[in-house]
């Protein structure tokens, strides 16, 4: 019983001065989303009751992972109260069911003058939310219809609908503390938000997140200021609505809406913006890219957006009808409700480059060289004297000693070499520059070797978000996760495992002074192009950045194709057709150095997606996470399958939906991120950039040549509409095997960097193997189809001259030219006919822009149906 009552007063003593310390204890803030392997953001009330200044440390942990704390300096006056916010970083919670759990966050109070250093300890309770998308919404404190839409959207999807509120006050400044979250709504009039908010806001949408504006409640000047250039709406007026009709696509719904209280409207202009609804000719929502992400407007109050249920309030008899969804919202909410995609370098391929980076150097050919030839002279000389003392057996075995000695040497030298491999810290980054904006992501890893057993600490000095991998290396031992004031993080008590690499991933965010982008413009022989050095907005940060002086193993990716580029040290670039990369080639030139290979495998695990096929016929297709001599691990759409490699029939490559738009993709010189350890040690990185490409139009009267990698293509049912669809996976870019006749139409589109073109010649090829068929090949005229020429029994590579038919091929305003070929079997061949490839490659000349034919209809085979209009274009129009 004593013992009980003791216990009592102490944990009532503790209580008492944890409150006099921790006034506030610790509670949720920012986004308010805790979800696993992301960083958040907490806050906490800190209280001085004594009458001396104190300079003390706040440190934050999970309950699941007790020994990694989040620290920070705090300095109080006597006799004073402040609010505190850190960042830190969920554990991987490792929850077992898709619904809302709970996690325990405890702050410390740590006086390190004092022995015991702890002043205070308080416990608090965060939701962990393991569905996605994620989101939370900025709004007025009575804008209650707007919450409710938010709601009905979400309760399409899931059974809950709770969204946390985002205040200005707890507004994120660090990118890192936005992870959690996919998606925010804003119905605020006018947020106040500070620069560095804004700037972090707009970070955010530019990096991936998805932002919806009820423009009838949000100003036009705070979207000014978050989209800069990007904001093209302009608000024509303001309306107030009882009944109109919500069209899409030119449908609309069956019954109009009809409201006792109107619903405000605002009329927008928005050029450069995807109108997906209107009322009445007027866009009632629309959305726009930004960076990586969308910013999705609706222009009409949120009441047009849902309805409430009655028939289920009855059922489950709650107070208040619970809302749906209207269908025409439903389809906005398939653009906008969904998660925040990965990078599309996968992290484990930056890994293995990054440890490729540490080690010894061989023993160079020279030096090889010189030992070999001691050895090889040591032989002949031995050789020479027994041949004279008539002794040649000695000969033998003098010359087997020889070379016994000079193999020990040379393992001798390569084991010192080996043993001699420094404290390294080595880097590799894959930076992209986000289309039209003046920003960059950029992901990675960093590799850190020890040859002996270290404790750090590591310390970086950028705002850069760096993650160790501490499940092998750091068992419950104690890791601070320490940020001072000017934002440098350091790592205390980081153990860096002797002979092993320490891996880390690591995410930043750069802004430039300029925008971004590599021009092209189309010449005679193919390409011409130049892009400018970008540095920094930030001066602490240019100190870090080293601006790309040498670009290497650069390649320009387009929807058709990919070719190498060779990059001046001006910066000024050539691409011709020879240079064009096909197949599982991603680096230019025929025998590729040791660099080069590594860097072929990174290029493969951005661009194309792996496709494996077992020995009992099993099709996995996925990213390629790791391999080895034993096995192959895949990371497919549900889940990481591992794969003997002795039972793999096959692997093929299969192109990515990435770059979507045409991208220089080129290694270069690295980011620094100030990342430094105590001890002296060697730095090694690598970078791999990502910009935009635009291809500049071509003035009249310029002669181009297009290659085959600019040029699109895709089956159409063609003039007579018997055109066949199904010979080619358009998602996987692969040709179907047939047996039967067929007529393949296919529609090629030019850049618009060169329309209008008039067609000068140029090359159609194909790679076809159809043994006992008759290929007929045919060009259109804008009219019909006409037969160029006819081939039998084809094996192989199939050339087309276009150059007699060059200015008779039909070019739509659009810039399609269509080809044709039929196949027929008159012998009644068996097996099948397959294409492996087409091309086209043309030559031209940049025309003027005249009164052209808009066909809306083809002419049939009884001459009738035929339906056109007569549009003249401007040069303008043309404009890529």
């Amino acid at each position: 019983m004593v013992w009980a009552i003791a216990a009592a007063i102490t944990t009532s003593a503790e209580a008492q001065k944890a409150s006099e310390w921790l006034p506030g204890s610790i509670a949720r803030s920012g986004v308010g989303h805790y979800r696993s392997s992301t960083w958040s953001l907490a806050k906490s009330g800190v209280a001085n009751p004594s009458h001396d200044a104190v300079d003390l440390i706040l440190a934050y942990s999970y309950k699941q992972s007790p020994f990694i704390q989040f620290t920070s300096p705090v300095w109080l006056p006597p006799r004073a109260e402040r609010q505190c916010w850190q960042s830190l970083r969920a554990p991987n919670f490792r929850l077992k069911d898709e619904i809302l759990k709970t996690t325990i966050p405890e702050v410390l109070l740590l006086d390190q003058s004092k022995r015991p250093p702890q002043l205070a300890r308080a416990e608090g309770i965060f939701a962990v939310q393991t569905i996605r998308p994620s989101m939370c919404m900025m709004k007025d404190p009575s804008d209650d219809e707007a919450s409710v839409a938010i709601s009905a959207m979400r309760l399409t999807e899931f059974s809950r609908s709770q969204v946390p509120h985002l205040s200005p006050e707890n507004f994120p400044v660090s990118l890192r503390n936005w992870q959690p979250l996919d998606c925010l709504a804003i119905s605020y009039d006018r947020p106040s938000l500070s620069t560095a908010q804004l700037q972090t806001l707009r970070r955010w949408i530019a990096s991936g997140g998805r932002l919806w504006v009820f423009a009838e409640q949000v100003s036009p000047s705070f979207m000014r200021k978050l989209m800069g250039d990007q904001w093209t709406c302009q608000v024509i007026d303001e309306l107030e609505l009882n009944r109109f009709v919500v069209s899409e696509s030119g449908r609309e719904d069956r019954e109009p809406l009809s409201y006792d209280k109107p619903v405000k409207m605002v009329r927008v202009v928005a050029p450069d913006w995807r109108v997906i609804h209107r009322v009445r000719g007027w866009p009632a929502s629309l959305i726009k890219p930004f960076g990586l992400g969308s910013v999705m407007l609706t222009t009409v109050g949120p009441r047009a957006w849902y309805e409430l249920n009655i028939v289920r309030k009855r059922e489950i008899g709650n107070i208040e009808p619970p809302p749906e969804a209207r269908p025409h919202f439903r389809s906005l909410i398939s653009l906008y409700h969904r998660p925040i995609e990965g990078p599309p370098l996968p992290v484990e391929a930056l890994k293995r480059y990054t440890a490729s980076q540490i080690g010894y150097q061989t023993i160079g050919r020279s030096r090889m060289a010189g030992i070999l030839g001691i050895a090889g002279l040591g032989i002949l000389l031995v050789g020479l004297v027994a041949g004279r003392l008539r002794r040649l057996e000695y000969g033998t075995w003098a010359a087997i000693v020889v070379s016994v000695v000079g193999a020990v040497v040379i393992g001798i030298m390569g084991f010192t070499r080996r043993s001699e491999v420094p404290l390294t810290v080595s880097t590799t980054q894959f930076l992209q520059v986000l289309p039209a904006t003046q920003s960059a992501v950029t992901h990675g890893a960093v590799g850190i070797y020890s040859p002996t057993e270290g404790n750090g600490p590591l310390s970086m000095e950028t705002e850069a978000v760096l993650w160790p991998d501490l499940k092998s290396v750091q068992a419950n031992e104690l890791v601070r996760v320490r940020r001072d004031d000017i934002h440098n993080w350091t790592w205390d008590g980081l153990k860096l495992p002797p002979g092993a690499i320490l891996s880390a991933t690591l995410s930043d965010t750069i802004d430039f002074n300029q925008m971004a982008e590599v021009v092209f413009s189309f010449g005679p022989t193919g390409l011409v192009g130049s892009l400018d050095i970008l540095h920094p907005v930030d001066a602490t940060r240019s100190a870090h950045f080293v601006p790309g002086q040498l670009f290497e193993d650069a390649v320009l990716v387009t929807g058709s194709g990919r070719f190498s580029v060779d990059v001046a040290s001006d910066h000024s670039m050539v691409i011709e057709a020879d240079d064009q990369l096909f197949g599982d080639q991603y680096v230019g030139g025929v025998a590729l150095s040791s660099l080069q290979r590594r860097r072929q495998e990174v290029y493969r695990s951005l661009l194309a997606r792996a496709m494996i096929t077992t020995k009992t016929g099993t099709l996995h297709r996925g990213e390629l996470i790791s391999q080895d001599d034993r096995t192959v691990v895949l990371k497919t759409s549900q889940s990481t399958v591992t794969l003997d490699r002795s039972q793999i029939a096959s692997i093929k490559w299969t192109r990515k939906n990435y770059p979507q738009n045409p991208m220089f993709i080129a290694w270069t010189d690295s980011v620094d991120l100030g990342i430094s350890l105590p001890q002296e040690h060697l730095q090694r990185s690598a970078m791999l950039m990502a910009v935009p490409a635009r291809f500049a139009t071509a003035p009249i009267g310029q002669r181009v040549f297009v290659p085959t990698g600019m040029i699109s293509y895709e089956l159409v049912r063609g003039p007579t509409g018997d055109g066949s669809r199904i010979h080619f996976d358009k998602q996987m870019h692969q040709w179907i095997p047939a047996r039967t006749d067929t007529l393949l139409v296919l529609r090629f589109t030019l850049p618009t960097a060169v329309m209008p073109l008039s067609i000068n010649g140029g090359t159609w090829a194909l790679d076809i193997n159809a043994p006992g068929r008759v290929l007929t090949a045919y060009y259109g005229d804008g009219v019909g189809l006409v037969e160029i020429a006819e081939f039998k029994n084809k094996l192989g590579p199939l050339q087309i001259a276009l150059a007699p038919f060059g200015q008779a091929i039909h070019v739509d305003p659009q810039g399609a030219i269509l080809l044709a070929l039929r196949v027929t079997n008159p012998q009644a061949s068996s097996g099948d006919w397959h294409i492996r490839d087409i091309q086209l490659e043309v030559h031209g000349q940049v025309s003027e822009p005249v009164e052209v034919r808009k066909s809306m209809g083809f002419r049939g085979g009884d001459g009738q149906g035929k339906r056109s209009i007569y549009t003249t274009f401007a040069p303008g129009e043309f404009n890529g």
